[in-house]
C-alpha cells in the first residue's frame, strides 16, 4: 500500500485507518493531521509536543494517585488531591514536551543526514512503541517503589502493589502506543518511505479505553487499600532503672582527623579519650547536617525520618509537602524546579514526626534539655527546656526572643541579656587573622550565646535533666565562610585549628557543670558536614564518664560506628529500648563490661511517632531563615 505521489492529505488518513489506527480522537489527535505540506521539522514538531502533552498528563495523574494513596493525609480535603494531580500534571507535561521537542530535533538531524528509505514501517513503529513501553513501565516502577518507601510500605503481595502493577502495565501500553503512533506519522512524512502492504489487524484495545481503565484502578486502589501512613503503635515497655544522665554535646564541622592531629593542645577532650572510648564515624551518604543532626537525635535513616536537606518545596494549595530527594529523575525536577518556576511550589523549612531521644525520655517522665539542635525551631513542649536553633538570631534582633524560640516560655525572661552579638566580641577574642575576622565573630558569638542560653537554663531547673544535648555549629559555619572567599591555605587552617582549641574550652564548661554528677556519661559526636573538598573526611564519637570510664587494659576499639548508633546507645544508657526503625546499635564496645551485664539492650517494635506535628514558623519568617541559610552557604 504505497504512500500517494500527491499532496491529499485524505489518502495519508486513510492508509493509516486501513492499518487499524485513528480508531478514536485521541489517536486522530496524534497522527490524524499529517500533511506533506507541513515541512518535517515542523511534522516532528507537532508530534513530539502532542506525545509530551499528553504522556506528562498521564504520568501526573499516576505519579500524583500514586502519593495519594500512599499518603491519605492528600485526600483531605478531597480538593488538595485534585490540586496536587493537576499541579504534578502541569509539571510533567512541560518535561515531557521539552523532551518532545529535543527528541523532534534530533529526528529531524537524523533525518537530513540519512536519506535511507524504511520499507517496514509499521514493524519499526510497533518496534519503538515496544520500546517505550518497555522504558515508561521500569520508571514508573522506580517511581512507585520510591513513593512506597516514603511511605513505609514494606510488604510485597499487598493490594495497593498488585492494582498499581495493573495500573502501571496500563500507562505504559498507553505511552508505547502514543511513540508508536509518533514514529509511523513521522516515517509517513518522510518521502520514499512506503507503507506495509497488507493492513494491520484491528486492535482489541485503544488508548481511550485502556486510559479509561488506568484512570478505574486508581480510585479503585483510593477505595480498597487500607492508609499506610499511620505510624505501628509504640510498644508497652518499662524503663530500666540505672541512674545515668546522658550529655550530649554535637560539634558540627569538626573531623576525627583534625581532632587525632590536635589533642595535644585540647586537653579536655584529650582527658576524655584517654578514660573513654574515641572511635571515628563511617562517612554517611546525605552529609547535609539538617539531616545528619536529625539522624543522630532520632537514630533513623533520611529514608525513614523525611529530612534529606533544610528546606523541601510545597505545591501550593497543599497543607503538607511531598518528602521527596533527587533519587528519581522527573519527580524531583517538577516539584523542586519546574513548579518553583511558575510560582506554583513554595520553599519551606523541613519537619519530622520521628520522635527525637528527648521525646522518647519524656514519654518515661526522664527530663530533658535541649540547646541549639538543627530544625529545633520552633520549640516543642518537652519535660524539661528546648532552646531552639533560632532563638540566637531572635535573640540578636530588636524583638528579642519570644514564644516559640523557647520553650517554656517562662524561660525567655531568664536568657534575656545573655545573646552576644558578633560586634559586640572584644579585640582579645578575635584571631590575629584579620581577613576572617568577620567569620570568627560570627562563629563564636553564636557559640558562646547557646552555651550561656544552655548554662543558665541548668542553672534555672529544679534538677538537673537526665538527658542533656546541646549542639555548636560555629566551626561549620567558619569553614563555610573561609571556602567562599579564598582557597585553603596555612593561615586559614591555622584559624581552624584555634576554632578547635575554642571548642575544646566549651567543653570543658560544660564538663564542669556535670562535674559533681558521677553517673554523667558524655556523647560527644562530631561530623564534617558539606564540604566542596575533602569528601574522605570522617566524624568521630567519644563516649567518656560515669560507666563508659573504661580502663585501657579493657578498653576496645570501636569498629563501623555510625551516626546511627548515637541515639541507641543515649537510651540505653537511661534504660530505654532502641526501635527497630533504628539502624545503628548500642555501641557497646565503649561501655562497661559490668553494666552491660545488669542491662540487656532492648529493642521494640516501634517507639511510634509524634502525637502531633512539629510546630512550624510562618510563611515570611521561613524564608527569613532560609536566605540567612542561603548566605551561609547551606543551600
Amino acid at each position: 500500500m504505497p504512500v500517494p505521489n500527491g499532496d491529499n492529505e485524505k489518502d495519508i488518513v486513510e492508509q493509516l485507518r486501513a492499518l487499524g489506527y485513528l480508531r478514536n480522537p485521541l489517536e486522530t489527535f496524534f497522527v490524524g493531521n499529517i500533511s506533506r505540506k507541513t515541512s518535517i521539522f515542523k511534522t516532528n514538531i507537532f508530534v513530539g509536543l502532542k506525545v509530551g502533552l499528553v504522556g506528562g498528563l498521564v504520568l501526573g495523574l499516576l505519579i500524583g494517585s500514586g502519593a495519594a494513596i500512599l499518603d491519605r493525609s492528600l485526600l483531605h480535603p478531597f480538593s488538595q488531591y485534585l490540586t496536587l494531580v493537576g499541579m504534578l500534571s502541569i509539571a510533567y507535561a512541560i518535561i515531557a514536551c521539552t523532551l518532545g521537542l529535543v527528541g523532534a530535533v534530533i529526528l529531524t538531524i537524523v533525518a537530513s543526514i540519512r536519506k535511507k528509505v524504511i520499507p517496514r514501517v509499521r514493524l519499526a513503529s510497533i518496534r519503538a512503541g515496544m520500546l517505550g513501553s518497555v522504558v515508561t513501565f521500569i520508571y514508573l516502577t522506580l517511581q512507585w517503589q520510591r513513593l512506597k518507601v516514603l511511605a513505609g510500605i514494606e510488604e510485597f503481595f499487598s493490594p495497593a502493589n498488585l492494582v498499581a502493577l495493573v495500573v502501571t502495565l496500563g500507562i505504559a501500553l498507553v505511552i508505547g502506543k502514543m511513540v508508536s503512533l509518533a514514529v509511523l506519522a513521522i516515517l509517513c512524512r518522510l518521502q520514499g518511505i512506503s507503507l506495509e502492504e497488507h493492513a494491520h489487524p484491528a486492535r482489541t484495545y485503544t488508548i481511550a479505553s485502556v486510559l479509561g481503565a488506568a484512570v478505574l484502578g486508581f480510585f479503585v486502589i483510593l477505595a480498597a487499600t487500607a492508609p499506610q501512613t499511620q505510624a505501628v503503635p509504640a510498644a508497652e515497655y518499662a524503663r530500666m532503672e540505672t541512674g545515668t544522665r546522658v550529655v550530649l554535646i554535637g560539634l558540627d564541622g569538626a573531623t576525627h582527623q583534625a581532632l587525632t592531629q590536635m589533642l595535644d593542645k585540647m586537653p579536655t577532650l584529650r582527658r576524655l579519650a584517654e578514660t573513654g572510648t574515641l572511635a571515628r564515624l563511617d562517612k554517611t551518604h546525605n552529609r547535609v547536617p539538617a539531616s545528619v543532626w536529625t539522624s543522630i537525635a532520632t537514630g533513623v535513616t533520611p529514608e525513614v525520618h523525611k529530612i534529606h536537606k533544610v528546606s523541601r518545596y510545597r505545591i501550593r494549595g497543599l497543607t503538607s509537602s511531598l518528602e521527596i530527594d533527587r533519587s528519581y529523575a522527573g519527580f524531583d525536577e517538577a516539584i523542586n524546579n519546574i513548579l518553583p518556576f511558575f510560582g506554583l511550589a513554595e520553599e519551606i523549612l523541613a519537619t519530622t514526626s520521628v520522635k527525637a531521644i528527648w521525646n522518647i525520655a519524656e514519654e518515661k517522665d526522664l527530663r530533658a534539655g535541649v540547646t541549639n539542635w538543627w530544625l529545633s525551631s520552633p520549640t516543642e513542649e518537652v519535660n524539661g527546656f528546648l532552646i531552639g536553633d533560632e532563638a540566637y538570631y531572635a535573640g540578636c534582633a530588636d524583638s528579642g526572643m519570644k514564644n516559640g524560640d523557647v520553650y517554656p516560655e517562662s524561660l525567655i525572661q531568664a536568657l534575656a541579656g545573655l545573646t552576644l552579638r558578633p560586634e559586640d566580641l572584644q579585640a582579645e577574642a578575635l584571631p590575629t587573622i584579620s581577613s576572617h575576622q568577620q567569620a570568627w565573630r560570627l562563629a563564636y558569638a553564636a557559640d558562646e550565646s547557646n552555651l550561656r542560653y544552655a548554662l543558665k537554663a541548668l542553672n534555672e531547673a529544679a534538677q538537673l535533666p537526665e538527658l542533656f544535648a546541646v549542639s555548636f555549629s560555629g566551626l561549620d559555619v567558619l569553614e563555610h565562610k573561609i571556602a567562599q572567599t579564598q582557597a585553603p591555605s596555612l593561615s586559614n587552617l591555622r584559624l581552624i585549628n584555634d576554632y578547635y582549641v575554642h571548642l575544646d574550652s566549651i567543653v570543658a564548661r560544660i564538663e564542669q557543670r556535670f562535674r559533681d554528677q558521677k553517673e554523667t556519661v558524655f556523647v560527644i559526636v562530631a561530623e564534617p558536614g558539606l564540604r566542596e573538598a575533602d569528601n574522605d573526611l570522617n566524624g568521630f564519637v567519644l563516649l567518656s564518664g560515669g560507666v563508659c570510664n573504661v580502663s585501657s587494659d579493657t578498653r576496645a576499639k570501636l569498629e563501623a560506628a555510625t551516626i546511627y548508633g548515637v541515639a541507641p546507645t543515649a537510651l540505653y544508657l537511661l534504660g530505654l529500648p532502641k526501635s527497630e526503625e533504628m539502624t545503628g546499635n548500642v555501641l557497646l564496645k565503649a561501655i562497661a563490661p559490668s553494666f552491660r551485664s545488669l542491662y540487656k539492650p532492648r529493642v521494640v517494635k516501634s517507639l511510634g511517632r509524634k502525637d502531633t506535628p512539629s510546630p512550624v514558623l510562618d510563611y515570611e519568617q521561613q524564608q527569613e531563615r532560609l536566605d540567612r541559610l542561603r548566605e551561609m552557604g547551606y543551600l
